[in-house]
């Protein structure tokens, strides 16, 4: 989270505006400032065993530095290249820890720890070599302004994305504070599967950051951004549905007895669920053009709803006091992102009417119809 603070999801941003080598410079340099001061930091507090710190710091750095390179190959719309590095990471993750524990009998924790240096550094090692073409460092003038403006980007997408993160998580520890950890563990299990359903939306987003960050037109910008809202949405809303129509049984076949409630919980999280199906495409336009202050403050206003409800609904009512303050934050959040993208398009809501043409582009980008000629 701390190095994301100068080489995060703001270089996307910044990429297509700034010389390469001068945000590389200061995003590299933030990594390893970074991996001083936290070695520092995790030797006093003993959060890591002593001799596992240099590891996990180092495999961090290694991460952090492959993070950049990936947010630059993003910033240049090379999406595909960007889902082979990240698909590889996953395959070999899983690869050599199934060689290490089955093959060569090596079942320890450094099985694991040496499984993440060959994945972060191999995804380093192909990301940089991907962006060598586009780095120029004979020429720094003007290197100082564009810090500026990393730090500056940078800095206000990151807080939004701790606040975020405090967003979805703050209310394990409230959870576990009033009951115990056994509801946490429920509760949990209901967060993760509700949570599924936004893999789709989180994937078009992707693409769609990348693709508003390169384009100065904010009349496409806009239109692809209530397009893709509304298909983001649907999928959202039909996985969802799915994901309801299961039986209580079938949780308690796959994660024990005691995990009967997780559907209720899934409920009553859905409609947040749900809305954010719709908002997660509107929090990325307003990064695509820069203006990550709105993320941030609609973390912020999410962040007040969740503690505010959290602490008045769980102690009465558990888990699922907990999933209706999930909920109601993500509707909070949600409600913000539409006003302000109604305010800054000067569009109406009448345009995130569903028509016959978002069907057809639908149903044409999951390949069930074929396009015309």
């Amino acid at each position: 989270m701390f190095n994301n603070f100068v080489g995060g999801p703001a270089l996307v941003y910044l990429v297509p505006r700034k010389p390469l080598s001068h945000i590389i410079i200061p995003s590299y340099i933030w990594a390893v400032s970074v991996f001083f001061l936290s070695y520092l930091f995790l030797s006093f507090i003993h959060l890591v065993p002593n001799k596992y710190i240099f590891h996990v710091e180092l495999i961090t750095l290694i991460s952090s530095f492959a993070s950049i390179n990936i947010m630059v190959l993003l910033g240049k719309e090379k999406i595909y290249v960007v889902n082979l590095i990240t698909l590889s990471q996953i395959i070999s993750n899983f690869g050599f820890l199934l060689l290490f524990f089955f093959a060569f009998k090596y079942v320890s924790v450094l099985s694991y720890v040496f499984v993440l240096y060959f994945a972060s550094a191999s995804a380093f090692a192909i990301s940089f070599i991907m962006i060598l073409k586009y780095l120029n460092f004979t020429n720094i003038y003007g290197l100082l302004n564009v810090v500026k403006d990393v730090i500056k980007y940078g800095g206000v997408a990151q807080l939004g994305n701790v606040i975020q993160y405090l967003n979805y998580r703050l209310s394990y520890y409230i959870l576990n504070y009033f009951l115990g950890a056994s509801f946490v563990g429920i509760y949990s299990v209901g967060i993760a599967l509700s949570e599924a359903v936004w893999l789709i939306g989180n994937s078009i987003a992707y693409v769609q950051y990348a693709k508003i960050s390169n384009t100065k037109d904010l009349g496409y910008a806009r239109d692809i951004t209530v397009r893709l809202s509304k298909f983001s949405f649907i999928i959202t809303f039909t996985c969802l549905i799915f994901l309801l129509l299961i039986p209580s049984i079938l949780f308690t076949a796959i994660f024990g007895r005691d995990f009967g409630p997780v559907k209720e919980i899934m409920f009553y999280l859905s409609p947040g669920i749900a809305s954010f199906g719709l908002t997660i495409i509107i929090s990325h336009y307003f990064a695509g053009i820069g203006k990550y202050y709105e993320n941030t403050i609609a973390s912020l206003i999410g962040l007040i709803v969740t503690v505010a409800f959290s602490f008045l609904l769980i102690p009465k009512y558990g888990y699922i006091g907990a999933s209706i303050a999930a909920s109601l934050s993500y509707i909070a959040t949600s409600i913000f992102l539409i006003f302000r993208f109604f305010k800054e398009t000067k569009m109406s809501f009448k345009e995130f009417y569903v028509t016959k043409k978002d069907i057809n582009f639908m149903l044409l980008k999951l390949g069930i119809k074929k396009c015309a000629g």
